[in-house]
């Protein structure tokens, strides 16, 4: 609008405003300006990789010499990274599992190579640039501007004719694909944690395949809670094993049963911690696996009135402002009738009810650590990647428009 020359602008500069428009709004003509310049354009094909880049019709129509201005990308663009979030329960995230997810993504038609037919001409409606320019006339030396997408071609600036069009994507230019992928799940995996499948993603023609970017979500367990790197468990023991000990196996997320024993009087709100035992971790360090711990949070379930009468005296004189119940049935190795896996823990009391106490202290510090850890992963996600094999031929979900859908096997 400044260089029109209803506007007292110079016509010459204003119609090198429009040629440049014309070349860079047209793939083709874009194409062949990338390959040999502006001699490319006119000849109508290119001489051969090289030539000029964006930046020098801008500087030879407004200055700046020389082959300055903004850098030609080197290769194909890569498509846009398509989200999936994947939900794990907490066996598979404590094991490690290899999960294989259902794909239907977007592809460049392979007969036509992405062109939609053969034989494609220069839309007459837009002159090849996919869209018309809208002029209107307010007043004397004004003028209003708007521009729509072609109804011709769609905005593709090329049409062609229904006898050219490819059979397998109908003019499309792009068809849909079905596969498998795997995805291998790391043993203590985390909630948030992302893995990439690498060109497993929506391919548009003259784009190479866009990834699927994995991200961790957690089942609720019916038994375990998990914390950071830690696994609390709830137990219930009755009053009589609350002052006298116990010994309980508890069935642990890959199978194995760990033994705990107490021979101390435990008293409501204390935990039992066991080194060890939770869920595996590196933070990316170099330095190998640790492990963090098991915690046991005790439920100390009391007698009722019906269970203490007649015995109350006697309850009185052994245990003063206390009550006796029955034991509670423990799991015990070889109840299901295989032979389990039995490993021996040495707990600890720890106080986790303060919030600055030693133990708390140590989980809000593990937290900071694996949330930087976190965040420099996000920066590198790309280093990761996915196989894939053939699959079948089953109904899938989305992601959401244009991205592939994909679905746990």
């Amino acid at each position: 609008m400044v260089h029109h020359p209803d506007k007292g602008g110079d016509q010459t500069k204003f119609n090198q405003i429009g040629t440049a428009y014309e070349i860079l709004s047209n793939p083709e003509k874009r194409r062949l300006y990338d390959l040999g310049g502006s001699d490319a354009v006119e000849r109508g094909h290119a001489p051969g990789e090289g030539g000029g880049d964006f930046g020098d019709i801008f500087s030879s129509m407004f200055g700046g010499g020389g082959r300055g201005g903004r850098a030609k990308p080197s290769g194909p663009v890569k498509g846009d990274p398509a989200p999936f979030a994947l939900e794990l329960s907490l066996e598979e995230m404590y094991i490690g599992v290899l999960k294989k997810l259902r794909l239907i993504r977007t592809i460049a038609c392979t007969p036509c190579n992405g062109k939609g037919g053969s034989n494609s001409s220069t839309c007459s409606k837009c002159s090849g640039r996919g869209v018309r320019v809208i002029v209107q006339r307010l007043g004397p030396g004004m003028i209003s501007q708007s521009q729509a997408t072609c109804d011709g071609c769609r905005g593709a600036g090329t049409i062609i004719l229904p006898k050219d069009v490819c059979q397998s994507c109908q003019g499309e230019k792009t068809v849909k694909e079905k596969k498998n992928a795997e995805v291998k799940i790391s043993p203590g995996t985390r909630s948030q944690q992302t893995y990439v499948l690498i060109g497993e993603g929506d391919q548009l023609p003259g784009q190479l395949a866009g990834d699927i970017i994995v991200t961790i979500s957690e089942k609720k367990h019916d038994r375990f809670e998990r914390r950071g790197h830690h696994l609390f468990y709830r137990q219930k023991i009755s009053l009589l094993q609350a002052l006298t000990g116990f010994t309980l196996y508890i069935q642990h997320l890959d199978g194995h049963q760990v033994k705990i024993q107490s021979k101390e009087v435990i008293k409501p709100g204390m935990t039992m911690k066991i080194e060890g035992e939770g869920f595996p971790h590196s933070f990316g360090e170099g330095r190998g696996i640790d492990t963090g711990n098991l915690y046991v949070e005790f439920d100390i379930v009391f007698p009722t009135t019906a269970q203490i009468q007649g015995k109350v005296k006697s309850l009185q004189t052994a245990l003063p402002d206390n009550c006796l119940v029955q034991n509670t049935p423990v799991k015990t190795p070889g109840s299901s009738g295989q032979q389990d896996t039995i490993v021996e823990a040495y707990p600890q009391l720890v106080d986790l009810a303060t919030p600055s106490s030693v133990e708390n202290r140590l989980h809000k510090a593990e937290e900071n650590k694996w949330n930087t850890f976190l965040h420099q992963q996000e920066k590198t996600a790309y280093r990761s990647g996915g196989g894939h094999d053939d699959g079948d031929d089953e109904d899938m979900g989305h992601h959401g428009m244009g991205q592939p859908a994909c679905q746990q096997l």
